[in-house]
């Protein structure tokens, strides 16, 4: 027991429910559909944080396997999951941030509507520099390579 008869455990129970997100998840987007706000609802949430990790996994592995055709699949694999951890964390920012310019719900509407294209256009250039290129983790390792002398 502390001071003034409080009992530890109630004590430790307090600071608990404190922690971050501790308060009731947010609603669905009220003026955007599921799909367009992924940021709004906690299955969406759970796969950006599961895809993070299937990145921080897959990295390492595939900067080993990179001069080999053993890295391809994980560069095709980071292709799609890149650009959808990016189109997440995105509307993350958009909606932290979208309201210190206008609180008009059509901005914050308009933003991540153009979002949507910037992600596929993203998807697109991967998969051509997966396929027609050097791939992924080749290209991020020629940024530590010397240019060839001409």
């Amino acid at each position: 027991s502390l001071k003034g008869g409080r009992d530890v455990t109630r004590m430790l129970g307090r600071v608990h429910a404190r922690c971050f997100r501790a308060s009731a998840p947010r609603a669905g987007g009220a003026h955007n559909p599921e799909w367009l706000a992924p940021d709004h609802n906690t299955w969406a949430t759970h796969i950006n944080h599961r895809i993070f990790m299937q990145i921080v996994y897959m990295w390492p592995v595939a900067l080993v396997l990179s001069p080999s055709m053993l890295a391809m699949p994980l560069d095709l694999a980071m292709g799609v999951l890149i650009p959808v951890h990016a189109h997440c964390n995105a509307n993350m920012i958009i909606s932290d941030y979208a309201h210190w310019i206008t609180k008009a719900k059509w901005f914050d509407t308009a933003l991540r509507m153009a979002l949507v294209p910037v992600t596929g256009l993203t998807f697109l250039g991967l998969l051509n520099l997966n396929l027609r290129g050097p791939g992924l983790t080749e290209s991020f390792k020629a940024l530590w390579r010397k240019p060839a002398e001409p």
